[in-house]
Parts: C-alpha cells; structure tokens; sequence
C-alpha cells in the first residue's frame, strides 16, 4: 500500500525506449469510484490503466505514446481530481463534517483507493483520533467536497473504532500514562538539577576556601618578609668598630 503523495515527483519511464517521459505533477484519483484515475506530467497525463507498474523509483509504461494530451482525455479524465493540492472538505450526507482530506493510501497493484484519511485539525485529532474510511459506495466527489453516505460511515467507525466512548477512554488512558511518565522525568530533572546545583555551590565553596587561603598565606608572608630582613641585618657599628652599649 503506497501514500498517493509519493507518487508526486517519480519519473514516468518508457521500457520499449528507456525514455523519460517526464515527472508525476499531480496524481488524480476519483475517491466515489475508488481509482486513481491518472497521472499529470505537466500538460500531459498518463491513464492509471496504462502504467504497468508504480515501483518506488518509477512509473512504467510500455510505450511513450501512452503519455497524451490532458485536453484530449478530457472524456477520461471527468471526476478526476488532484486532492493532494486543494485538500476537499468531507461531509456526511446528514450535514456532519468529518473534516478535510489528509491522506490517500493507494494499492500500487490495483491502482484502488484502499482507504482515505480524515483530518479535523491537531487538537480533535488528539481527542478523537483521524477517521479513517475505505471508499463507501454511495459516495459523491465534488470539486471540493467529498459527500459519503452517514449510516455507512457511522457504521464503519463503530466498527473499526469501538464506539466514540470507547475511543475516548482509551485516549483518556494515554493522556494519563503520559502526563505520569511526565510528571515523573519532570521530579528527576528537578532532583538532578538540586543535586547539580549542590555540587556547584560546594565547588565555588571550595573555591573560594583555596583562594582565601592564597591571600592569607601571602600576606603572612608579606608581613614576615620585614622582619626578616631586620633579623639578618648586621648589627650597627661605631665609628671605632665597637657595637653601641
């Protein structure tokens, strides 16, 4: 199963030339029908049921010739749309929106649209979780909204999702287990930080001891110094060279 927008950018080659015909612009995909539809290579396109395989370097085709005017596969390409580009809105056919296109994910083999991704900004998504449908018969695909049926997608997210109370307490559970995990590395970068500053204040304790010390043992010796000097000074004479009494 591939990411339809991995598809953007691979080389479309030729393998009776070993010709590049050029790059993917846009994959166009019709999400009522399930397909990818074709493959745009700037102002021409390649039909999904002409590429002979999607590898993951490259797309083959048999021939050059298969690459042809957008303008004259105007026919083919009607429902086709880029949704990548302009993700479209997705609405329930009861008027509940589920959010906007995230993600397509696309069977390489088939070129079937195996499931879509519904994304209603970061902060549902945490609380909910992205909803995730396979292609839903009954479903429109507009220029900019994708309508699926409501008791059909209702049904699927019950099913795959255990109810929306079930999905909440599970979330509930994660957010618990992490704000624990949290609260506890949290008390340890505290404790290693008081450990940390401990170890710093006695360093600059000791520190300032030595230098202290320094200063006290150099002006001792400072102070001795004169003393010194008078202790070893020869004792005054007269001008006879007797020592005064």
């Amino acid at each position: 199963m591939e990411d339809l927008s991995s598809i953007v950018g691979l080389q479309v080659i030729a393998t009776d030339e070993g010709k590049q015909l050029g790059s993917v612009s846009q994959a166009l995909v019709d999400l009522a029908a399930g397909k990818l539809v074709a493959v745009a290579l700037g102002k021409k396109a390649v039909l999904a049921e002409d590429i002979e395989v999607i590898g993951p370097d490259a797309l083959m085709v048999s021939s050059s010739d298969k690459a042809k005017s957008r303008a004259g596969l105007k026919k083919q390409l009607a429902g086709a749309a880029d949704v990548l580009e302009s993700p479209p809105q997705v609405v329930t056919d009861k008027g509940t929106s589920l959010g906007h296109l995230a993600s397509v994910h696309l069977d390489p083999a088939t070129k079937d649209i195996v499931r879509y991704e519904v994304t209603g900004g970061a902060l549902r998504d945490a609380i909910e979780g992205v909803v995730s449908l396979p292609t839903l018969e009954g479903t429109v695909h507009g220029e900019d909204t994708i309508v699926v049926p409501h008791e059909a997608a209702r049904q699927h997210l019950l099913q795959t999702r255990g109810g929306l109370r079930g999905q909440l307490a599970r979330i509930g559970s994660v957010f618990q287990t992490r704000y624990q995990q949290a609260s506890e590395r949290s008390q340890e970068l505290r404790q290693q930080g008081g450990e940390q500053l401990k170890a710093g204040a006695q360093k600059a304790r000791d520190g300032a001891s030595k230098l202290t010390e320094q200063a006290h043992r150099r002006m001792q010796e400072m102070t001795d110094e004169p003393a010194q000097e008078d202790s070893e000074a020869p004792a005054q004479q007269d001008a006879d060279g007797q020592e005064p009494e």
